[in-house]
């Protein structure tokens, strides 16, 4: 749990420190688990320098032709999740952050 009482989702890596990358089909960034504000639906999170669209699960979103957000913007992805083309509108974007590490309980 985070200072604002939110719960979090971590993976670590065998040594400890927080995951960063695409993780069994989730994005997280310093071992947070990245997600879309519900009411948005989808977003896209840069982590590595790749733009991921990801859902409000932090599931990443791969292979889809026609992705439509919560507003009706459209977009299209590659098979590792990454944005392929806006099709209609642009997607919001969510700034990766890392857990606050001062305040896990």
């Amino acid at each position: 749990t985070e200072a604002d009482g939110d719960r979090i989702t971590f993976y670590a890596q065998s040594n400890g420190r927080g995951y960063t990358g695409v993780k069994d089909g989730y994005l997280y960034y310093n071992g947070k688990l990245q997600c879309a504000d519900t009411d948005c639906k989808y977003m896209i999170c840069t982590v590595n320098g790749k733009d991921y669209v990801v859902s409000t699960s932090g599931v990443v979103q791969k292979n889809k032709s026609s992705l439509k957000d919560s507003d009706g913007n459209k977009v299209s992805t590659n098979s590792d999740g990454t944005l392929k083309a806006s099709i209609d509108g642009s997607f919001s974007t969510l700034t990766p952050t890392s857990p606050d590490v001062d305040e896990i309980d």
